[in-house]
């Protein structure tokens, strides 16, 4: 867990294509850019979310002043702490796209949560592990209800 903008002072090459072996979120609070998934580019703007799985190809641009939150994790700690659960079992994951918009009365709570897991993955805390993980399935469990996952007509 990390804001955009220190993960981008330590990793600029994010604009270059490249894939993960784990799952990815991005939640954009701040500025603009675009995301290109699988050779698909899309807008990013404040209230951007935006979920990669393992092995899919993909490359950022951002403006300067984007700020935001990053999110990394495996599908086997997630299933090491939460059993046979896997993430794909949530019903809104096969409505999922690379360009979910986070709905406005969401936005402060999303980022709330996301900053817990910030600072949890920074402290030296001996139970950070486990507040990440718990904090990861409460996030799992609302997606529903901080973006939207029905396309716009």
């Amino acid at each position: 867990a990390n804001t955009l903008e220190k993960h981008l002072e330590k990793y600029a090459a994010i604009t270059k294509p490249h894939q993960h072996d784990l799952y990815w979120m991005l939640y954009i609070t701040e500025g603009s850019g675009t995301h290109d998934v699988d050779g698909k580019e899309y807008l990013l703007k404040p209230g951007s979310f935006c979920m990669i799985e393992p092995s899919q190809i993909h490359r950022f641009e951002f403006s300067k002043e984007v700020r935001g939150y990053l999110l990394f994790f495996t599908k086997q700690i997630y299933q090491l702490y939460f059993g046979k659960k896997e993430i794909t079992d949530f019903q809104w994951f096969s409505q999922k796209r690379d360009d979910m918009r986070v709905l406005k009365k969401a936005e402060t709570e999303l980022a709330f949560v996301m900053d817990l897991m910030v600072k949890a993955y920074q402290s030296d805390d001996d139970g950070r592990l486990e507040k990440m993980l718990h904090l990861l399935q409460y996030l799992l469990l609302q997606i529903p209800h901080y973006v939207y996952l029905e396309k716009a007509k």
